[in-house]
């Protein structure tokens, strides 16, 4: 889906209303390699050209198979944003351009490619940690020998336990300088 900005400037008086279904499968495997099956997506929302910006307002949503980040069984994920952003060009860029919630973005063609900017926007949106159900329920990291993964609670419990447990070779030091100040007096 492109538009030049030529097009969106003379849709200028009213919104272009956008509910389409998108099949970006092919470019999404293409772009990250942990994808391993993906339906199309589908965006709803608008596209105005207000004041020589262009801003998109889009609400998105795909499903995605994606590799447990422990097991690399495959997971199935749901994703479901919104995307706010503000293009414009070089000549556009306006006051409208510092509102919080929405990203300028410079436009450096006279087109806007929504089907890029989709990509991008998935892309960003992936979990970082995917789990399978079961792994979610258990508690059981995977381990090794010499070696074991912990949870952060995990972690500060075991931390806890070795400050308060002290090297029984290092126990006697603990009274040296105790004993050196009682012979200085």
């Amino acid at each position: 889906m492109k538009w030049s900005t030529r097009e969106l400037r003379v849709l200028a008086a009213e919104p272009l209303m956008i509910d389409e279904t998108v099949d970006l499968v092919d470019q999404l495997k293409d772009r990250h390699s942990d994808i391993i099956e993906a339906k199309p997506l589908t965006v709803q929302g608008i596209i105005l050209y207000e004041e020589g910006t262009i801003l998109l307002q889009l609400s998105v949503a795909i499903d995605l198979v994606l590799p447990s980040t422990r097991s690399l069984e495959a997971v199935d994920v749901s994703l479901n944003f919104p995307i706010k952003e503000r293009l414009y060009t070089e000549h556009g860029a306006s006051d409208i351009v510092d509102e919080e919630d929405v990203i300028p973005l410079d436009l450096t063609s006279e087109t806007v490619d929504l089907n890029q900017i989709l990509l991008d926007n998935v892309i960003t949106h992936l979990p970082l940690q995917v789990y399978t159900e079961a792994e979610k329920e258990a508690d059981a990291y995977p381990e090794g020998k010499n070696w074991q993964v912990l949870s952060e609670e995990g972690y500060a419990q075991e931390s806890e336990e070795q400050e308060e447990s002290v090297d029984p070779r290092m126990a006697k030091l603990k009274n040296l300088f105790s004993d050196q100040e009682d012979n200085d007096d």
